[in-house]
């Protein structure tokens, strides 16, 4: 194949490409659950019968290369809404919450519907998306939420923002029961990080395995033949280092460790540990869970 025929096929593939938008939504005590769902999101995307089919984009302030640039002038979420999509605009709205639902918006940025501010811009984002999905069916909206309730210190001088929090969070998941007791929206609990990444890898899949079966025949042989085109793949080095330890650079390709590395962040977010010791046999893997597993989710 010439140039131009590969000039050629690669036009076709960025126009039978089936664009996909994510919107991220999450308060700040969230961190690792937001790098998971953009690690899930590549990793994902860059699988055979996904690859050149389905362009995900991800949507988030924090975007690496596509961050949203806070002005003086402006609040945070309004910088975010002029700067972004919005969440009605995309395919999809993820909302993950654990302790927090986040800074309760000016009274002079929108209000709700009964006249009262949003108790954040994460509500903001998360009404916007089930605005968006009553009046149009899009996006699909997830709210995934970390069970375990927050145990601050009496002394912890945040201890009554915490709390605080945790009741504003209360309040915004009382919307999801009807009166009577039944459920009038659904979310997906789960228990640690790496609970949610499997979870969450397994929601999108699925989602996206249901959109390529909606694609017309001669749509998806198109693409079938595109999708050989254009690839970027996550690593391109060896991905087996033998008898040497994984490094933090090695981290997209490091599996098998999720619930240990749960474990050392659950050490580490305790205010009272101060060292945490990893021990075990020789080889069996101590310095990669520290080096690729931990290091880079701190």
């Amino acid at each position: 194949m010439d140039s131009g025929e590969n000039s050629s096929a690669s036009s076709a593939a960025r126009h039978t490409q089936r664009q996909y938008r994510v919107f991220l939504a999450s308060p700040d005590d969230v961190p690792l659950e937001r790098k998971l769902a953009r690690e899930a999101i590549t990793h994902i995307s860059s699988e055979r019968r996904f690859r050149g089919r389905i362009n995900i984009e991800i949507i988030a302030w924090d975007q690496p290369g596509a961050a949203v640039a806070m002005e003086a002038g402006l609040t945070p979420q309004e910088a975010i809404s002029q700067g972004l999509p919005k969440p009605e605009d995309c395919d999809l709205a993820v909302i993950i919450l654990w302790s927090r639902i986040g800074t309760q918006l000016p009274a002079d940025f929108e209000l709700k519907e009964d006249g009262s501010p949003y108790l954040s811009g994460t509500e903001w984002e998360y009404l916007n998306a089930i605005k968006g999905f009553r009046n149009h069916q899009k996006p699909a909206v997830w709210v995934y939420r970390r069970e375990g309730v927050p145990s601050p210190e009496l002394d912890d001088p945040n201890y009554k923002s915490i709390v605080e929090q945790w009741k504003k969070l209360k309040k915004f998941f009382d919307a999801f029961t009807n009166p009577n007791g039944t459920l009038a929206s659904g979310f997906n609990p789960y228990k640690t990080p790496d609970d949610f990444r499997q979870l969450f890898e397994q929601h999108l899949r699925d989602r996206l395995d249901k959109l390529l079966e909606s694609l017309p025949a001669a749509e998806s042989i198109a693409e079938s033949t595109s999708r050989q085109t254009e690839f970027t793949p996550i690593w391109t080095e060896s991905p087996y280092p033998g008898l040497k330890a994984f490094n933090p650079e090695q981290a997209p390709i490091f599996f098998g460790r999720g619930p240990e590395v749960d474990q050392l962040l659950q050490y580490f977010s305790d205010v009272k540990v101060r060292f945490v010791t990893v021990v075990g046999v020789s080889g069996s893997g101590k310095s990669s869970l520290v080096k690729a597993g931990q290091l880079p989710r701190l």
